[in-house]
Parts: C-alpha cells; sequence; structure tokens
C-alpha cells in the first residue's frame, strides 16, 4: 500500500509540473531576455569559387548566447546565405536529405553537363560543406547518366555523397545527401 500511495504522489506531482503554463507575458519577456543576449559572428566564405555556381554570398556564422560577461555557451556553425535581401539557412550534412534551400541558389545558367561544371560544382561543395584533411583522398564525383555523384568522404565503412540529378541539358534538378552512399 505504501508503494501504491508513494506511486500515486509522484503521478500527481508530475501531472501539475507539467499543467504549469507559462504566462503570455512572461513568455515575451523571456524570448526578449533570450535574444538580447544572441550574438553573431558572421564570416564570409570564398565567394569567388561559390559565385560559380551559386546565387548569393555564402557565410558561416558563429552563434553565441552570453548571460554574464564571463560565461557564454557557443553552438554549431550555420550556413547561411544573402540574396536579393533574402536569407536562407543551408543544411548541414548528416543524414539522408534533400536540400532544396540549396537547390534554389543554383545559378539559372549553370550546367551540370560535363567534367568541368562538375570540378566547379565540386570546389563550392568543398567551400561550403568542407572535408576533413585525412578525407581529402575520398573526396570525388563521377557521372551516372542524368545524376551526378560527388562523395565526400566516409563515415566509418560507408561513403556518404552529394547526389545531384540533372535534366538531360544538365540542369540541375535536385540536390540530395546521402549516407551511406553505395557505390555501383
Amino acid at each position: 500500500m505504501k508503494v501504491l500511495s508513494t506511486c500515486f504522489v509522484f503521478i500527481v506531482f508530475l501531472s501539475n509540473l507539467s499543467a504549469q503554463v507559462v504566462d503570455s507575458l512572461d513568455q515575451k519577456r523571456i524570448e526578449a531576455f533570450v535574444r538580447s543576449n544572441v550574438y553573431v559572428q558572421p564570416e564570409v566564405v570564398d565567394k569567388e569559387t561559390t559565385a560559380k555556381v551559386f546565387y548569393g554570398t555564402f557565410f558561416k556564422a558563429e552563434v553565441k548566447i552570453s548571460y554574464i560577461p564571463t560565461e557564454s555557451s557557443t553552438y554549431s556553425e550555420s550556413g547561411i546565405n544573402i540574396h536579393n535581401d533574402s536569407v536562407t539557412k543551408i543544411r548541414s550534412c548528416c543524414s539522408n536529405q534533400e536540400f532544396p534551400a540549396l537547390l534554389s541558389l543554383v545559378k539559372k545558367d549553370f550546367l551540370l553537363n560535363n567534367e568541368e561544371s562538375a570540378q566547379l560544382f565540386e570546389n563550392a561543395l568543398n567551400v561550403l560543406y568542407p572535408v576533413k584533411k585525412k578525407e581529402i583522398p575520398n573526396v570525388r564525383h563521377l557521372q551516372e547518366g542524368t545524376k551526378w555523384v560527388f562523395i565526400r568522404g566516409t563515415f566509418f565503412d560507408d561513403l556518404q555523397a552529394f547526389i545531384v540529378t540533372t535534366d538531360t541539358n544538365g540542369r540541375i534538378k535536385n540536390i540530395a545527401y546521402e549516407l551511406p552512399y553505395i557505390e555501383n
């Protein structure tokens, strides 16, 4: 009986804890406080290389939150693009996913249809998604019909790659990331 009543008290405590709601005015005050303590240190990445393939200017931005001068937390770097007064967050690579934001920034006149254009695209990827020094020997690209595969390195024993699908003229239709990428 003692165990049952202890469990009941614990459940009631948890339900009361989760039932507490933050007042909307306090929510706004807290959000304003946090925003006032966020600092961003942007850095332009190699515009000359990325401008051959993509619109806009790419930045990597280190975001810090600091509530007192001696205490701060740094979050991972973010990829950001500014084009025509529009700010676009660029995803990082970590799992199978598509990159519609990156696709929307590909220049309309850029065609991925030969070795030269593939090298330009790979160079831009190297700037936007740099690989670790030990992975450099694994970085390469190959063509499989209307798909271009940009191998970025390994994750344990698996390859990871950007898969770029084009139409028959070389206009980019999709950019995706695969982990694992199974080489044909």
